[in-house]
């Protein structure tokens, strides 16, 4: 059973569609620092971001460095990793503080 409409196809791994583009608008390149797995269940593809990223802006197509991986897990798009918090994840949260290497 194939698509009969545009709407039904969607982006391959690598690739995903912009934020307010329709399912079957034109799939773009996977941006520099995100992960885009593919269609699976859901036509709409937004980038995750990679171990050491995390998203920079509200469209998530935009990725930005992490001072480290274990700061930003990568994943979800507002994940932090445990003890970081803030933009850019670049804060401690209560109960942690800043020491040597970060």
């Amino acid at each position: 059973k194939g698509a009969t409409k545009r709407s039904q196809c969607a982006c391959v791994e690598g690739f995903y569609t912009p934020s307010g583009k329709e399912s079957g608008s034109e799939c773009l390149p996977c941006p520099e620092g995100a992960k885009c797995t593919g269609n699976g269940e859901d036509v709409r593809i937004i980038p995750l971001p990679i171990p050491g990223y995390f998203k920079a802006t509200d469209d998530a197509e935009v990725m930005g460095i992490c001072s480290s991986e274990e700061s930003c897990p990568g994943g979800d798009t507002a994940v932090c990793g445990e003890g970081f918090e803030g933009h850019m994840c670049a804060e401690c949260a209560d109960g942690y503080f800043m020491s040597g290497g970060l």
